[in-house]
Formats: C-alpha cells, structure tokens, sequence
C-alpha cells in the first residue's frame, strides 16, 4: 500500500510539471530521499536513432552538469560497449555494484574521471522502449542499498518513465 501511495503522489507531483527537467528533478529528489545520495543523474536516448548521451543531473550533486556533459564528451563513453550499462537495457532490471573496483562492467576509466565507487542503475523504459538510464553513484565513497530501497528507488524511476511519456505525447 505504500508503494501505491508513493507513486500516486509522484504522478501527482510530476504531472503539473512543464518541462522534462522539471520531471527528472522532481524524480532525483525523491530518490536522493530514498537511497540518502545526491549524486544522481540520467543518460537518455531521445529516440531510436540516436545514442544515448548524458542528459540531466540532480542540482545538488557535486558536480555542476555543464562540467559533468563536458567530462563526459572527453571521455567518450561507448554506451553499446559498456558491458554494465547493456546490461541494466538488456535486463530491464536495475543493477547495484557496490565496488566499481571489484566489478568487469563499468568503465573504470569514467569511473576514475568521476570519482566514482559503487553504483546503482536505474533503467528507464517506456512501451518497451529503453529511453534511459538513472544512476545514483558513491563518489568518495561506497553507497549499500537494501533491497527494499532498490525496489522503491526502480518505482521511482519506473513512474519517471510513464511521466516522460505522458509529457512528449
């Protein structure tokens, strides 16, 4: 019943806002409140021609997005090689890896650029369609999520999805 409660008030929430960003911020607030991290952002692909690339970060992360968009064009991440990414598309599941150290799949060279130590991706999906992916990640330090912070935070990103639909239509 919570769970239902929460995404009801998230529709709520998301549909008076005007614009995809709105979305997404509303989206990155309310998971930085279940998962206690501010790091968060999204990689899209705004249709089925296109690649994904960084699209919107949560205001209060630690990096400012214009320099995390900018990193990201140095770095050329190759999002249909990238083992972890293909996975969390693939799967339609969101994927912890607590130690980005200790796991193959991500790039540890974007990794390194960033900071970053665990973690966790969020796939976005709409009809099928994978339209995104939200990652929350521990810079400086190791995030664990329960199972049942993961499960509230893929809600989360699950109704992200359904608003992003319902506001280009």
């Amino acid at each position: 019943m919570l769970q239902l409660d929460m995404v009801q008030q998230l529709t709520s929430k998301m549909e008076t806002c005007s614009s995809l960003e709105e979305i997404l911020q509303v989206s990155f607030h309310h998971l930085s409140q279940v998962l206690g991290n501010q790091n968060i952002a999204v990689h899209m692909k705004m249709n089925k021609h296109t690649d994904f690339q960084p699209a919107v970060m949560h205001k209060r992360s630690v990096f400012d997005e214009d320099t995390w968009k900018s990193r990201h064009r140095q770095i050329r991440l190759d999002y249909e090689n990238d083992l972890l990414f293909q996975e969390a598309i693939q799967g339609k599941q969101s994927i912890l890896v607590p130690d980005v150290e200790l796991d193959h799949r991500p790039c540890h060279n974007a990794c390194r650029q960033f900071g970053v130590e665990s973690m966790l991706m969020l796939p976005l999906f709409v009809e099928d369609f994978a339209i995104g992916v939200i990652i929350v990640v521990g810079i400086g330090s190791k995030f664990l999520y329960t199972s049942d912070q993961i499960e509230q935070a893929q809600t989360i990103a699950n109704t992200t999805a359904t608003c992003l639909l319902k506001h280009v239509r």
